[in-house]
């Protein structure tokens, strides 16, 4: 029997460039990939046709390079639902389970999987700061056991989202930005970028049921004129922040197009699902021929 071999394919033009290292699998053993959401419901996650767009994404490009989940390949889906205390215990899990490849969705989550484990492949469909962050050495050799597609800085974007929005809605003045605890620093520093510019924009946690809860009603009660989300954790709560929005008049605007397609007045971003589908790529499990074994039926 032919051992098969579990590698990466880099895809070229603003990649890390290093291959991750091959990591045996025994014959006989379908590949296993831990695909691992933040924010996404696990149900939402679940089927070969799942809900979740980007899930949805993910498994049609693995087919297209002919892995077929309960033929040859196996997915472990977890997802935090949310609640990002869980992510410890989920990617604690899946170095348990002894997966091949951990696919996961930001660069928050690829801290805890790198904890987790320093041997099994971590590919990031969303990533941003991986250099800064200490997860890569550097982009032409990013050394270690990660590697993902580079977002642009998210301190450079948000005051590009709300020009957009400025733009949009003359004589727009107070924004709240719905923001998550492990994203306070970086948004503040977004804040003081837009200094000047006759914009006052005041973040609210908003990463769990009950601070969602508290930051909507404090938009609504203090009388704000516009309104800005879409972060991970915000993707259970997109189509009610969205509805919210309308029901209170307020012009949105989101990060990628999925929350657009929520219902968000404004998106600007890379396309989620397309990060999806090449991640799909980074994380194929090949044989040692790079070539899938031939599905059954």
């Amino acid at each position: 029997m032919m051992e098969r071999r579990t590698f990466l394919t880099m895809a070229a033009g603003g990649l890390l460039a290093a291959p991750l290292a091959a990591v045996a699998q025994p014959a006989g053993n379908p590949p296993r990939i831990a695909l691992v959401f933040g924010g996404a419901s696990l149900a939402d996650m679940t089927g070969s046709e799942p809900r979740n767009p980007y899930a949805k994404a993910f498994l049609h490009a693995l087919r297209g390079f002919g892995w077929v989940e309960g033929q040859n390949l196996h997915i472990e889906r977890r997802s935090a639902e949310g609640k990002s205390a869980r992510a410890t215990g989920i990617f604690a899990e899946a170095a348990a389970l002894r997966v091949d490849v951990i696919v996961t969705g930001t660069t928050e989550y690829a801290r805890e999987a790198r904890r987790a484990t320093s041997t099994i492949p971590i590919v990031l469909i969303h990533s941003t700061e991986l250099v800064a962050s200490g997860l890569a050495a550097s982009v032409a050799r990013p050394g270690g056991n990660v590697t993902g597609l580079e977002f642009p800085d998210p301190r450079d974007m948000w005051p590009k989202r709300l020009q957009l929005l400025q733009e949009v809605v003359p004589g727009l003045k107070r924004v709240g930005l719905l923001s998550a605890p492990d994203r306070t620093a970086l948004l503040t520093a977004v804040q003081r970028s837009l200094l000047g510019r006759g914009l006052q924009v005041e973040l609210l946690d908003a990463d769990s049921d009950e601070r969602m809860t508290t930051a909507l009603a404090t938009i609504a009660r203090r009388g704000f004129h516009g309104l800005g989300f879409g972060f991970a954790q915000h993707t259970p709560y997109r189509t009610r922040i969205a509805e919210f929005a309308i029901s209170n008049r307020l012009p949105t605007v989101a990060t990628s197009r999925e929350f657009a397609e929520a219902g968000a007045l404004l998106a600007y971003d890379a396309s989620l699902v397309q990060m999806a589908t090449s991640s799909s790529r980074r994380s194929s499990t090949c044989s040692s021929t790079s070539r899938p074994p031939r599905p059954s039926g």
